[in-house]
């Protein structure tokens, strides 16, 4: 099998056929490797056909309503306008391994509804109790805050399962992560970039790197 510039095709990465990418008609570093484009920019591959990389089947290739509409709201919020001779996927492409992660122009986006953010925001907050202030903490408890600077200065990350069990007996956990995320904003919580959440259309977009 032969490759050509402008083809689309796929590659093999971890076990799994991922793409498309397009064959740039830049040269490689040996005759054996290609150039790819794809959302997050150019990368070299050592083009071991069929093994390792082959032409993309559009014919088998339809992503769900709700995908698509992520990605349409992704590309209106990063103003991407699809050029001559190229697709959406060009621009933006899914994560092999993140639910509801896009890459686009080297950065990587969360795009989740209303009810998502919120389910995201809390199974983030529930696994990051240990690196609340004590102050917090012993404010939506019974218990004094030099408990919670104990443990947490004893057990740092393996404190968490210690605190879940200190807010849920001793306190109201859903009204602590209300109150975190009334405090923070969503965005405090699953934007690791730059904290902001942003809204376009139905959807909530958080960049993640």
């Amino acid at each position: 099998m032969e490759i050509q510039p402008g083809d689309r095709v796929e590659i093999l990465e971890r076990g799994e056929w991922i793409g498309p990418f397009k064959v740039s008609n830049k040269a490689g570093r040996t005759p054996e490797h290609v150039v790819l484009e794809g959302p997050n920019g150019g990368f070299e591959l050592y083009a071991d056909a069929p093994f390792n990389i082959r032409i993309f089947d559009y014919s088998n290739y339809v992503k769900d309503t709700k995908t698509m509409d992520r990605i349409e709201a992704l590309a209106k919020f990063l103003s991407i306008e699809v050029e001559e001779e190229m697709t959406i996927d060009d621009y933006i492409s899914e994560d092999s391994y993140t639910e509801n992660e896009f890459h686009a122009e080297g950065n990587s986006y969360l795009v989740l509804t209303d009810e998502e953010a919120d389910t995201a925001a809390r199974e983030y907050i529930q696994e990051s109790l240990w690196a609340f202030n004590p102050s917090f903490l012993s404010s939506h408890t019974d218990l004094p805050e030099e408990v919670f600077s104990i443990i947490q200065n004893d057990r740092n990350e393996d404190a968490n399962p210690i605190f879940y069990t200190l807010l849920t007996k001793c306190g109201d956990f859903n009204k602590f992560v209300e109150e975190a995320i009334s405090s923070d904003g969503r965005g405090h919580f699953l934007a690791a970039y730059d904290f902001n959440e942003n809204e376009e259309g139905e959807y909530f977009i958080y960049r993640t790197n």
